[in-house]
């Protein structure tokens, strides 16, 4: 069965946000906001899968329909989960008067390109695209007449907003790593701080090196550890000079110093990281 979220239905969104991201504080806030459209794919009590997204308004008086995550749960996939909640939202969209639906995918998602290509997605007419994430600031909490909740809802949606894009990059390459991502960000929260934003070395170290890297290492997973040696290649292709310098620091020089972890390079490593860990020979 599919189910819309609403403001009569926010525990099943609860469940769901708890099933794909871990927490569910600003489940509430989303659904009062304007424009906001879920749907929850469940069975009996079982969440199979969501879907959620945005109607945005555009300045030439169209709108357009965002989808932002859809997600199946690996045991339910094959069966049209995905279709049905992708159809349900598509519908929602042009019922509030959405003329088009965009979307951003993994080039070598596979499973979800079909899915769209077969439901009438075409590939942006403007050719290659490239992506891009800004991290913004917080912004003054005294501004007058907004209420606590829409302070709230503000301050979740800098939030999600500001993990970007290192730890997009890392969520999305290792499922393994977001148990302790959630970790992080979860005691930035609680500690109330004013920009809570998991560092990049925090990421790179906690999240990527003690979650990922080195268990792969100590259990000889070499599947994995081809991963993680394409995902640092991708970390430090990107030029980031932030990141650069955290994967300097933390993976460089505790790689390059026992033999197994040059066993290790010998074998995986890139010409970009074998760069960072010849200058900490």
């Amino acid at each position: 069965m599919i189910v819309r979220a609403s403001s009569a239905a926010v525990d099943v969104l609860e469940e769901a946000t708890r099933r794909f991201v871990g927490v569910a504080s600003g489940v509430a806030a989303f659904v009062q906001s304007p424009g906001t459209i879920a749907f929850i794919a469940v069975d009996g009590h079982e969440v199979q899968g969501w879907c959620w997204g945005y109607v945005l308004a555009r300045p030439d008086g169209t709108s357009m329909l965002y989808l932002h995550n859809l997600e199946v749960t690996e045991s339910c996939r094959g069966r049209g989960i995905g279709r049905r909640l992708l159809r349900s939202f598509m519908e929602a969209g042009a019922q509030l008067g959405a003329s088009k639906m965009f979307l951003v995918t993994g080039e070598e998602n596979a499973a979800a390109r079909g899915l769209y290509e077969s439901m009438g997605a075409g590939l942006a007419t403007q050719g290659p695209t490239v992506n891009y994430w800004f991290a913004l600031p917080p912004t003054s909490s005294g501004s007058g007449d907004a209420s606590s909740g829409e302070e709230s809802s503000c301050n979740t949606h800098q939030r999600a907003s500001m993990f970007v894009p290192m730890r997009d990059m890392l969520w999305n390459a290792f499922p393994e790593a977001r148990a302790r991502i959630l970790a992080e960000e979860q005691s930035l929260l609680d500690e109330e701080s004013p920009f809570p934003v998991v560092e990049t070395y925090q990421l790179v170290s906690h999240c990527f090196h003690w979650e990922v890297f080195r268990p792969a290492m100590e259990r000889g997973d070499q599947a994995l550890l081809a991963r993680c040696f394409a995902f640092v290649e991708q970390l430090l292709d990107t030029g980031d000079q932030e990141i650069m310098e955290a994967v300097s620091i933390r993976l460089g020089m505790p790689l390059g110093t026992g033999p197994e972890w040059r066993q290790a390079v010998a074998e995986g490593a890139g010409p970009l990281f074998r760069d960072v860990l010849e200058h900490h020979r």
